[in-house]
């Protein structure tokens, strides 16, 4: 993902806000390096030049206390010259809190 990553792409979600590219290539790293055994699955895909959209399902050992975490995603996607320029990933954030916290040190619902 870092690799189709434009020199000026952006990536939103409820828990990265706003992350410039490279957020969101030390994001990618992160997440593919950390030892949490992440597996994604996807389905629904749609993609042509300017744009693309799916559904995805994450599920990765959480290091704050060990945690599994399966997160439900939608993510859309902009493209330019076959580079990735605006990323957004739609989950519920309440949802993904209490698995990776735990209820009691769950985030507040926005």
């Amino acid at each position: 993902m870092a690799k189709f990553c434009a020199d000026d792409a952006t990536l939103g979600d409820p828990l990265f806000t706003e992350l410039d590219a490279d957020g969101v290539r030390a994001m990618w790293r992160m997440f593919c390096t950390s030892g949490n055994n992440i597996e994604v699955s996807f389905n629904h895909v749609q993609a042509d030049d300017a744009s693309g959209s799916a559904r995805w399902e994450t599920i990765c050992v959480f290091p704050k206390g060990r945690t599994t975490v399966h997160n439900k995603i939608g993510v859309s996607f902009s493209f330019r010259d076959g580079l990735n320029v605006r990323h957004r990933d739609h989950f519920d954030f309440y949802r993904w809190s209490r698995m990776a916290l735990g209820p009691a040190r769950a985030l507040p619902s926005r």
